[in-house]
């Protein structure tokens, strides 16, 4: 869960999937500007829009998880672990 960063002092912390995760994201954007400069099918637009909107939205719940486990604190059980994780794969369906 750790991202090993030096400068890192969270336990649960994901910084390096979370820059690969957002670089993904830049990706699709980057297609998607390129798909509607050049007058693609509205259909292919709007996948790949819904695509980006999915990978933002799983970003934001990934951080949204980290931050409320860092915010309990270094003396968090592994049961309480264990049900934030079930509150937020429930969320996400």
């Amino acid at each position: 869960m750790r991202c090993n960063s030096i400068k890192c002092n969270k336990k649960f912390c994901e910084g390096g999937d979370n820059l690969k995760h957002l670089n993904r994201i830049k990706g699709q954007l980057e297609k998607l500007e390129e798909y509607i400069k050049n007058g693609e099918e509205c259909k292919d637009i709007a996948m790949l829009m819904k695509s980006v909107s999915a990978s933002f939205e799983s970003l934001k719940n990934k951080t949204m998880k980290n931050f409320v486990l860092n915010e309990l604190g270094e003396n968090i059980t592994k049961k309480q672990i264990e049900n934030i994780e079930t509150i937020f794969e429930t969320y996400k369906k």
